[in-house]
């Protein structure tokens, strides 16, 4: 049966209570090992502290020092409980693991299971290693052995299984050539973890542990947080840390396909002592069980009260909320606290860990983090989503690309431009109206290669928050000429500027084709005004033309940050909207465009019409005199086609000129 699937059964122990009494200093005390009156101390253990969370309940002993009737035996060719030569033994209160009766290893890797499995909990091993690497044994299997965490039922594994899916805390110890050689690495056979926030296929993440000599006893320990994070331990220092192990990759090999389900999430499993042909002993093995809760709710009651609306999703995010690493609480509670309802009762704790986990990575990196406050940080870098797009895992691949782009950069505006000016060239991506749909999500966007302002707007924000740069998603629902809707970012910068997505001006930000129209928005008008996206509550809802009853999109009424830097020009006689198309039905070509006044030839001006990757609302507008003949010319790939145009008494007007049918005009040097 999958491992997840596996019933845990309850195994009588005799617990003597306790009373364990709490006070603040205790978490920053070192963790003493626990170990009997008569075993004997590691040599020279280290001092250094591990801080952590209280835990509940006793040591208990999983080795009895007298027989493993508790474990179960499976070695590879040999079915379970075939202790194949005594390879598992106990003798003079040790457990050891032997090959005298063996002839060739024979690939006999082995394990020995206690026979319950566990999920949240802190194990403790002391080994040493004895003797030499057994004949016919792979070369590098000398000095290594290790225990298993969150393996998979010895019952599902096959005959000829090589290893249990499973994650190992391996055990290693210096060779004669004198080289380190740390204990307490991880090794994933069959499974992946997720280290420093990513996740990584290797198969060994090597740890910070010293090398200790063949003959010492070292213990080894592990805390486990069921899905959550791993921690290594080694004779009492922190060596290694990891998170989210799941099925997935090579190594092992003979499996049963049904117990390889990929991607699967482990929570629990079995603890198993190895044997890869180095003999070794284990003088203890001892577990203290963990709650799979906190003992303290570090959370608000705000958070807990949304936890309450989850739904089915309560306990999905109460893990997340029980694995966040301490410094990334703040983040966590924001975007639970904050996040709209479907989000609430959808998100995995694996998309959420991973999001928060590379964005405080982002934000290290990021030589202008200190100059973010906080709530600009929580509301403007950390959230997934700008408005109602798909929820991408986009963070990962985006910091990814867009880290190099901005390695130059000392302020977040300067980051935003350089993003702007670079990120849609090096992905392909350009304005087209054919895009599936406006608001669709950066992933779509970056594998279809086009988008409309908005899907632009949003792969520029959250290009922006993969490398620490606060952006938001900024619109309005209607020009107040009524010519259509926009929308485009705006990147913090000691404060909010604004900016076109892929229009970047090299002249720097709050420039923009459609400065002109916003500096006639109305603040007071829900159609014309002009509003910035907020993931907090803001009392306000954001006006979406493509999504016109979504109310979950919180927005800020920014309409006074335009009107009164922009003024409007004066309207000088007539507004003509001058489109240029290769052919009738067809695409709008860039083109040079020039009108000049058949009756005063010193009146001229000039301009570039707008082509197909230019947004739809952006257009080549010329202001002239009524009641006047123009010629109008325009210049294409080395074409000149020419068109009269009158002016009439009307504020506005629009001419569109088709390349492929305009008829010849004769020059004003030939009119009589």
């Amino acid at each position: 049966m999958p491992i997840q699937s596996c019933t845990q059964t309850h195994v009588r122990f005799v617990f003597h209570r306790m009373i364990l009494v709490w006070i603040a200093g205790l978490l920053m005390l070192p963790i003493h090992v626990m170990v009997g009156q008569n075993a004997p101390t590691p040599e020279k253990p280290s001092q250094a502290s591990v801080k952590s969370d209280p835990v509940e309940g006793e040591w208990i002993q999983l080795f009895n020092g007298k027989d493993i009737n508790d474990w179960i035996v499976k070695l590879n060719h040999h079915e379970i409980n075939d202790n194949y030569g005594e390879t598992f033994r106990v003798e003079d209160g040790l457990l050891k693991v032997r090959y005298d009766q063996y002839d060739d290893f024979g690939e006999r890797f082995g394990h020995l299971y206690f026979k319950q499995p566990f999920s949240h909990y802190h194990l403790a091993v002391e080994y040493r290693f004895v003797g030499k690497l057994h004949k016919g044994a792979p070369g590098y299997a000398v000095l290594n052995s290790g225990v298993m965490l969150h393996s998979q039922d010895p019952k599902t594994i096959l005959l000829n299984q090589n290893w249990p899916i499973s994650i190992e805390l391996q055990f290693l110890a210096g060779l004669p050539d004198g080289k380190a050689r740390g204990t307490g690495n991880v090794c994933t056979p069959g499974t992946h973890v997720f280290h420093n926030g990513k996740l990584t296929e290797a198969h060994i993440i090597e740890s910070s542990a010293k090398t200790y000599k063949p003959d010492e006893w070292v213990r080894a320990e592990a805390i486990v947080h069921g899905n959550g994070s791993f921690v290594h331990i080694i004779n009492g220092e922190k060596v290694l840390e990891y998170s989210r192990p799941q099925i997935g990759g090579g190594v092992v090999a003979g499996y049963d396909p049904n117990q390889f389900q990929e991607g699967k999430a482990l929570t629990q499993g079995f603890i198993a002592l190895q044997s890869e042909g180095q003999p070794v002993d284990f003088r203890k093995v001892e577990i203290k069980l963990l709650s799979g809760t906190p003992l303290s709710r570090w959370w608000s009651d705000a958070v807990n009260a949304r936890l309450t609306q989850a739904g089915d999703n309560q306990q999905v995010l109460a893990q997340a909320l029980e694995q966040v690493p301490v410094d990334q609480r703040e983040g966590l509670a924001f975007l639970i606290e904050n996040m709209p309802l479907q989000d609430l009762r959808t998100l995995s704790a694996e998309f959420l860990l991973e999001n928060l986990a590379i964005t405080y990575r982002a934000m290290e990196e990021a030589p202008w983090a200190e100059s973010i406050p906080s709530d600009i940080f929580l509301n403007d870098v950390l959230p997934y989503a700008s408005v109602t797009e798909s929820r991408d895992n986009w963070r990962a691949r985006l910091h990814d690309i867009c880290l190099p782009l901005v390695k130059d950069c000392k302020t977040p505006g300067q980051a935003g431009q350089a993003l702007n000016a670079q990120i849609f060239k090096l992905l392909n991506v350009k304005y087209s109206t054919k895009r599936r749909a406006a608001d669709q999500g950066p992933l779509e966007t970056m594998e279809s290669g086009v988008a409309t302002c908005t899907g632009l707007s949003i792969l520029l924000i959250d290009a922006c928050r993969s490398v620490g740069v606060p952006a938001r998603f900024v619109g309005t629902p209607l020009w107040s000429n009524n010519s259509g809707n926009h929308s485009w970012v705006e990147i913090w910068d000691g404060d909010w500027h604004f900016t076109g997505a892929a229009e970047q001006d090299p002249k720097g930000l709050d420039r923009g084709w459609f400065v002109g129209n916003a500096s006639q928005a109305v603040k007071e008008d829900r159609r014309h005004a002009i509003y910035a996206s907020s993931f907090k509550p803001t009392g306000l809802s954001f006006p979406m033309t493509w999504a016109r009853r979504a109310d979950y999109v919180h927005a800020v009424n920014v309409t006074d940050r335009y009107t009164p830097k922009v003024k409007p020009a004066e309207p000088v006689g007539l507004a003509l909207t001058v489109e240029v198309f290769d052919r009738l039905a067809g695409q709008r070509v860039a083109a040079k465009v020039t009108v000049t006044d058949t009756a005063d030839q010193t009146f001229r001006v000039d301009g570039v019409s707008r082509g197909e990757t230019s947004d739809m609302n952006d257009h080549l507008v010329f202001h002239l005199p009524k009641q006047r003949t123009y010629l109008i010319e325009v210049e294409c790939d080395g074409r000149t086609v020419r068109q009269y145009y009158t002016t009439g008494t009307s504020d506005e007007d629009r001419l569109d000129i088709f390349l492929s049918s305009m008829p010849a005009v004769p020059s004003i040097e030939t009119q009589g």
